[in-house]
């Protein structure tokens, strides 16, 4: 568990993260609030790998225990008969649970992640990102469609 989890840690951290960030719309600045956020990520102190192996498992034992109570085979789902009944459009009540919690779930990560870019300044990408953007804008304005003739065409 804790390996694999370091792994995909690294991976987004290191190869994802910022292209991400750089991809996203620029309206309203979202792009550069988001590059404003972007920070290293490294576990360099004994205090860092607790943390994240405090987090990890915490992560990991509490998917464990919310899947007893909505999945049709969880421990919790075989153990309490109402979590089976049947109450709206014909599914049962571990499967509406399972559906509103994942709901829940995905709507504070997006209030978080939407706080924090708010409360981010607005600010320029600078750096090797800005390279890459300014080394790719001639690509873009030749497939853009402009008002300039193709060089391939008969005109």
């Amino acid at each position: 568990m804790i390996p694999l989890c370091i792994l995909f840690a690294y991976l987004f951290h290191t190869f994802v993260k910022e292209s991400l960030v750089l991809h996203l719309p620029s309206i309203y600045g979202l792009n550069r609030r988001a590059y404003n956020l972007l920070c290293t990520w490294s576990l360099r102190t004994l205090h860092d790998w607790i943390v994240y192996f405090v987090s990890v498992s915490v992560g990991f034992l509490s998917h464990i225990a919310v899947d007893a109570f909505t999945h049709e085979e969880g421990y919790m789902v075989q153990q309490i008969s109402m979590l089976q009944s049947i109450v709206i459009l014909e599914l049962p009540v571990y499967k509406i649970l399972q559906h509103s919690l994942s709901m829940i779930g995905i709507a504070v990560i997006i209030a978080q992640i939407g706080v924090a870019l708010y409360k981010t300044v607005v600010a320029p990408i600078t750096g090797f990102c800005a390279g890459i953007l300014l080394a790719s804008l001639p690509f873009w304005s030749r497939s853009s469609g402009g008002d300039e003739p193709s060089p391939h065409s008969d005109d």
